[in-house]
């Protein structure tokens, strides 16, 4: 099991950077539900993961995403994430009220 993950939980983006490679634009349609990505973490947590960097796309356009770094914060995995800063507002400030959030930087 490695240590850190980063994981692009999303393909959906709300920008069109030319430097990015993700190629990001809509969901994929084999993308994770919400319960598969909480089942993940679980799984992740338990094989010793120590360090999840949330990613995408852009993982501010992700529904009850402070539900997902609660989990993993909750379960002992350091969380940090990767975004543009320009998803959902509700969504930034509800995932960054969860006591265990550790990092938050803009790409």
């Amino acid at each position: 099991m490695p240590l850190h993950l980063v994981w692009a939980l999303t393909n959906a983006c709300n920008v069109r950077c030319i430097h990015c490679c993700a190629a990001s634009a809509r969901r994929s349609s084999n993308e994770l539900s919400h319960d598969e990505i909480l089942s993940q973490i679980d799984v992740l947590a338990r094989d010793g993961l120590l360090d999840l960097a949330l990613s995408g796309g852009e993982p501010l356009l992700i529904k009850r995403l402070e539900n997902i770094v609660e989990r993993a914060a909750n379960s002992g995995i350091t969380v940090g994430m990767g975004t543009n800063g320009g998803g959902k507002p509700r969504n930034e400030q509800r995932a960054l009220q969860v006591p265990a959030y550790q990092e938050y930087k803009y790409h």
